[in-house]
């Protein structure tokens, strides 16, 4: 096991505390002062056991808000982890930033999380908020690779019929914009 520094040790400690959004934002001041803490926070997220993992998620989330090149160096570290995440919020949070912040073109393999987000924007069981997310990734990639507009057309469609309002809201938002 690796020694943990003091600074980790004290990130430790504010994540154990509460869900707030003041704890989030002292983890992302934390983090701005000491960047080194970014990697550990990324692990955290992924590795400790919730609500640890999902309270670093949305610390990051807020933190690649404000600074969205900083995911890229972990990029595909993040979407080879949140392929396998079972805590949907932990998902949740980086599927928002990578549809909303991150250039999809510096993503090596982006087939594994396309045919996911498929996959789960298919699934009612899956979160509305993250069906959103997922529909954006693909037409965000889409863009990129233009074959993928007929199918993610055609499931928003299917997928409508029987959605939340929200997601109707945005899939209807997403199929204007690719017309």
């Amino acid at each position: 096991m690796a020694i943990q520094t003091n600074q980790e040790k004290d990130l430790l400690k504010l994540l154990e505390t509460d869900s707030s959004r003041v704890i989030a934002d002292m983890i992302c001041a934390v983090t701005e002062k000491h960047p080194e803490l970014l990697e550990t926070l990324l692990h955290m997220s992924f590795d400790r056991p919730y609500p640890v993992c999902m309270r670093a998620a949305r610390a990051l989330q807020l933190y690649f808000d404000a600074h969205p090149e900083a995911i890229i160096p972990y990029l595909d570290y993040v979407v080879a982890n949140i392929l396998e995440a079972k805590i949907e919020g932990i998902r949740r949070n980086y599927l928002k930033i990578i549809a909303e912040k991150v250039d999809l073109s510096s993503l090596e393999e982006p087939g594994m999380l396309i045919s996911r987000c498929f996959e789960w924007l298919l699934d009612t069981k899956v979160w509305p908020a993250t069906r959103i997310y997922c529909a954006e990734v693909i037409a965000k990639f889409s863009f990129l690779e233009p074959e993928l507009k007929h199918e993610l057309k055609e499931t928003l469609v299917f997928v409508m019929e029987e959605s939340p309002v929200s997601l109707k809201g945005r899939g209807r938002k997403i199929l204007k914009r690719m017309q």
